[in-house]
């Protein structure tokens, strides 16, 4: 069953119910709905509008001339229009204020600067030339899956139980089931930020092919252990092993904690560490 369109109105207004902003923020919230919207359902439940990569960050035009009057001052806050969404849509608008709604109109801003579909859209301009250039809904989705993943994949570790930081050798662990956890930052340029969508794909066949499937950690280890080529690596002084299939390229880094878990510490989808 095809799912509703709305207009930006109706999405900006929804955020206008919850509280009065400027419209540099409302623009920014309206934008990350629409760039969930493309992550999680691959489309725009948005009608009448597209975003601009304009100098301040994304920008609806139609939004923009509704509410250029107010300048630096908030706009006053609307009255709740839940009711016109259907359920999926309201729980999206819902994930979009509780992730970015406490944020300032200047810190939205710089996320939006510091990301891909913004910065993608207005390559070879000057920081302060405008631009009408529409930010591509492909970006858009790519930025957000990502952002999405590596918290689902956190989700994985209790991060509150200071022993998951500490790796250490499984043993006896055939019939152990293969998890994931993340216990800290990522390598610099092996991190979720750096993946392409093609490397997302990667990553996402990965989880499907072992955890999506139940495995256990050594029908894991038969079918995606590599031999380290080069020098040992050692995190915590624990040696990381690395994962791949046989012709592929991607290869994701790690070590065992004593909770059973696989903690990445690098993910190399063209396989530039070491080669086996």
């Amino acid at each position: 069953m095809e799912m509703s369109e709305y207009s930006i109105f109706d999405i900006s207004n929804w955020f206008l119910s919850r509280e009065s902003m400027t419209p540099k923020k409302l623009q920014k919230l309206s934008y990350y709905f629409e760039a969930w919207s493309y992550a999680l359902f691959n489309k725009s439940f948005i009608n009448d509008t597209k975003f601009e990569a304009w100098v301040h960050g994304p920008v609806s035009p139609q939004l923009y001339e509704k509410y250029k009057e107010y300048g630096w001052n908030d706009i006053d806050k609307t009255e709740d229009n839940s009711s016109i969404f259907e359920p999926k849509v309201l729980d999206l608008l819902e994930s979009v204020w509780e992730t970015y709604g406490d944020q300032s109109a200047n810190s939205l801003e710089a996320l939006t600067h510091s990301e891909d579909p913004w910065k993608n859209a207005r390559k070879g301009l000057s920081e302060s030339e405008p631009s009408n250039t529409e930010i591509a809904p492909e970006d858009m989705r790519i930025i957000i899956v990502v952002f999405i993943l590596e918290i689902e994949v956190t989700k994985l570790t209790d991060i509150n139980n200071s022993e998951h930081t500490v790796g250490i050798k499984l043993t006896n662990a055939t019939k152990k089931q293969f998890k994931i956890s993340i216990c800290e930052s990522l390598d610099n340029n092996y991190c979720f930020k750096d993946l392409k969508q093609a490397d997302i794909k990667s990553l996402h066949k990965f989880i499907d092919g072992t955890i999506g499937k139940n495995l256990t950690i050594s029908e894991v280890d038969s079918i995606y252990l590599r031999t380290n080529g080069g020098p040992k690596q050692v995190v915590n002084g624990k040696e990381v092993i690395h994962y791949g299939k046989d012709g592929k390229s991607f290869r994701i880094f790690g070590y065992y904690n004593q909770d059973g878990y696989f903690n990445i510490t690098r993910i190399d989808p063209k396989h530039n560490t070491n080669r086996s």
